[in-house]
């Protein structure tokens, strides 16, 4: 599974993804689709977490849309996490530019 991020006043750009694999075929009750994957530093109760954000292309998955300012991410286990706590992230600036929606 992967854990749901909201990062809402907030939202992304794409820049140059750590990881872009493209037409996979996983799924014979659905068309090929392309992932990104970027970097991800996960800050709670002091630790750090390192994993990578997921996030299928939105050109090729039709069926599904997602909350802008959702972002999935893949990460070890993280001990007390629950719905509702606040995290800190940081993602690499040339992968993906996160920016105040407000702003």
């Amino acid at each position: 599974g992967t854990i749901n991020l909201d990062i809402s006043p907030y939202n992304y750009k794409i820049g140059t993804p750590k990881l872009f694999l493209e037409r996979i075929h996983w799924s014979v009750y659905i068309p090929p689709e392309n992932f990104y994957f970027f970097d991800l530093k996960l800050f709670k109760d002091g630790k750090v977490f390192e994993g990578l954000i997921y996030m299928p292309d939105p050109q090729t998955k039709v069926e599904h849309e997602q909350q802008s300012s959702i972002l999935e991410l893949i990460l070890p286990e993280i001990p007390d996490l629950e719905y509702g706590d606040t995290v800190l992230i940081e993602v690499p600036e040339q992968q993906m530019i996160i920016y105040n929606n407000l702003a």
